[in-house]
C-alpha cells in the first residue's frame, strides 16, 4: 500500500493592512470554535482541535480507502500567515493539517495511532471567504 500526504493551502492578497485581517482570522476562527494559540516561525498556530469523524470527511482526501476502517477519532489545526506586502496589503495564507486516530483498517492487528490525513482545501477556502467577507462587510472595498 502506498501512502501519501498532500499540504493544501488557500493564499489570497488583500487590501487591507496586517492588523485588521488579524482581527478578522481570530473573529471567523473563535465562531468556530477554533483558537489561534501561537506563533511558530512566523506562523500563527491554531489549538488542535478535536472533531467528529464524519465532519472531517469533506475536508479531506482519502488516503486509506477501506471498507472496514478502523477509525476512531479525528483532529485537526490550523496555521495562518499574514505577510505584509505594503502598507496597505497583506498575503493571508490558511493551511489546515487532518489526522485521524486509529487504524486503515478494523481488522488489522497494529496498534491504533494518529496519521494525517491530506486536506482537500474546502476548510481553507471556506475560511478565506468568511474573512474577506467580514473585511468587506466593516471596511468596504479596502483599508
Amino acid at each position: 500500500m502506498i501512502l501519501f500526504f498532500a499540504i493544501f493551502s488557500a493564499t489570497a492578497v488583500l487590501d487591507f493592512n496586517h492588523p485588521a485581517i488579524l482581527h478578522e482570522v481570530e473573529s471567523v476562527l473563535t465562531e468556530r470554535g477554533i483558537t489561534l494559540s501561537a506563533i511558530i516561525d512566523g506562523r500563527y498556530v491554531s489549538d488542535i482541535t478535536e472533531t467528529d469523524l464524519a465532519a472531517i470527511n469533506g475536508y479531506i482526501i482519502e488516503n486509506h480507502p477501506d471498507e472496514n476502517p478502523g477509525w476512531r477519532k479525528a483532529r485537526f489545526y490550523l496555521t495562518v500567515e499574514i505577510d505584509k506586502i505594503n502598507p496597505t496589503q497583506s498575503e493571508l495564507m490558511i493551511e489546515a493539517v487532518f489526522e485521524r486516530y486509529g487504524v486503515p483498517n478494523a481488522y488489522l492487528s497494529i496498534p491504533d495511532e494518529w496519521i494525517k490525513v491530506s486536506s482537500n482545501g474546502v476548510l481553507e477556502k471556506e475560511l478565506l471567504t468568511a474573512i474577506k467577507r467580514r473585511l468587506s462587510n466593516k471596511f468596504g472595498d479596502g483599508k
